[in-house]
């Protein structure tokens, strides 16, 4: 996870990069 991040975009961004 990284800091620069928001939650708003976790759920979206970050769920595409990782799996």
């Amino acid at each position: 996870m990284t800091s620069s991040r928001t939650m708003s975009q976790l759920s979206t961004e970050d769920v595409n990069e990782e799996t």
